[in-house]
């Protein structure tokens, strides 16, 4: 399912994990959405009945809580036996529905491998030198980003 029309990342920012299959909230829902893990936040994608996507909501990790060193992202079971991850947000909490607990675990650690950057080296995204096809200038970002020339100005994408 394309995206790219709803979720623009920022400058710098990487894909992490994606999963389809989301619901928002942890009561009932339709298991149609999808949820999205980048360096920098995590995007929401609704879709409408015919599985095309609609909206989508941002939500970014510089505002999830940590206490004691630990990032308020859980995993809980609905009255319906899916299984939610929880996020608590400085903003309030936001919950996903899955079908698989397996996949909330995995959620829960890649969010707290990129918010306390552990296990990971530059977002665990590796770094590359390219040259820009512009103006020539050697040019140094991450992997599946976007870098800016600082010469000539031209977003050149780092590919994967």
């Amino acid at each position: 399912m394309s995206y790219k029309r709803f979720v623009k990342f920022d400058l710098g920012e990487a894909l992490v994990l994606r999963s389809d299959q989301v619901g928002k909230g942890d009561g009932i829902h339709m298991l149609n959405n999808a949820l999205i893990l980048t360096t920098r936040n995590v995007y929401f994608i609704e879709h409408g009945f015919w599985g095309t996507a609609k909206d989508c909501e941002k939500y970014p990790l510089k505002n999830l809580v940590i206490a004691n060193g630990i990032p308020q992202a859980f995993r809980s079971k609905n009255n319906y036996s899916l299984n939610v991850l929880d996020l608590y947000f400085t903003t309030g909490q936001v919950s996903f529905a899955f079908n698989w607990k397996r996949e909330v675990e995995k959620w829960i650690k890649s969010i707290t491998d990129v918010v306390l950057n552990e296990d990971l080296e530059d977002d665990g995204i590796p770094k590359m030198a390219i040259t820009c096809p512009k103006c020539g200038a050697t040019l140094s970002g991450l992997s599946g980003t976007a870098a800016k020339c600082p010469y000539c100005d031209s977003l050149v994408y780092m590919p994967r």
